[in-house]
């Protein structure tokens, strides 16, 4: 928001936020996961394909979960996980979620490797619930990573300064 609101020339931000470790849990299998925090534009920004959900609804509501291909047939197996509630163990932002979207297992060759994405609502709510701010404090941004879509003709250099002074 504070980006947004200080940079005209970003069309769409997408913050992915490494702090996911969980152990999640169907009624009969479970597994230890990996992966991120999600804003909802994920998939409006990167190139991974979403095999099922709504890419532009999947990482919308706090709690909302989208597995990967081989971590839905590890919790799953041939059934199909959409829609299906899961339980988490080990992570202190949420303790059930909601299967809305699988996409293609990461490319070898991507900088992200993750086993699953969670809503960023997911821990913005976790993290007021606690009652520490989120959105305005830049330090819970240090362990993520920040994608920018810059409308045509953006001044990179002005961009980068004006950065430069937010994170002062």
């Amino acid at each position: 928001d504070q980006i947004e609101a200080q940079i005209p020339s970003v069309e769409q931000i997408l913050v992915l936020d490494r702090g996911l470790t969980a152990d999640m849990k169907t009624e009969d299998k479970g597994t230890a996961i990996t992966g991120y925090y999600a804003t909802a534009s994920f998939f409006d920004v990167l190139s991974f394909k979403l095999k099922k959900g709504n890419p532009k609804t999947a990482l919308e509501e706090p709690g909302a979960i989208v597995l990967t291909e081989s971590t839905a047939r590890k919790l799953f197996g041939d059934s199909d996980p959409m829609d299906k509630t899961i339980t988490v163990d080990g992570n202190p932002d949420f303790r059930i979620g909601k299967i809305t979207g699988i996409v293609e297992d990461p490319p070898i060759n991507s900088h992200l490797d993750f086993e699953a994405l969670v809503s960023m609502k997911t821990v913005e709510n976790s993290l007021v619930e606690r009652r520490r701010k989120f959105k305005n404090n830049p330090g819970n941004y240090a362990q993520s990573y920040v994608y920018l879509v810059l409308t045509e003709g953006a001044n990179v250099t002005d961009i980068e300064s004006t950065m430069a002074t937010m994170m002062a």
